[in-house]
């Protein structure tokens, strides 16, 4: 049995409702992942590679053959790694025998 043909008219209003749908993948395509992946050349910029590939395998999550992770999830760990502690003054200056009694060391002794 022969498939239906279909006609001109039907062709272009089927082309009509294609054509935004089809725009929309030509797009994504060309714009590129929308954040960082194991893949060569799709790194986090400012990393070397070997650490790039570490921070995404740590955060991202696997599709396929590599790791992706978003540029939300990059600028979330970036953050998180760039916390300070505050550390509390004192008015007395840290001496070799106070910061080896804090660490349980024995300073002079035989």
């Amino acid at each position: 049995m022969r498939p239906a043909m279909m006609s001109r008219s039907d062709l272009e209003a089927l082309a009509k409702l294609l054509a935004p749908l089809v725009a929309a993948h030509i797009a994504a395509a060309l714009s590129g992942p929308g954040g960082y992946s194991t893949r060569k050349g799709f790194g986090i910029p400012g990393y070397c590679d070997k650490e790039s590939k570490r921070i995404v395998r740590s955060i991202g999550v696997k599709r396929g053959r590599w790791w992706f992770a978003s540029r939300e999830q990059v600028e979330a760990y970036e953050a998180k790694q760039h916390q300070v502690e505050a550390v509390a003054v004192t008015e007395e200056p840290m001496t070799f025998e106070k910061a080896a009694a804090r660490a349980g060391l024995r300073l002079g002794g035989r």
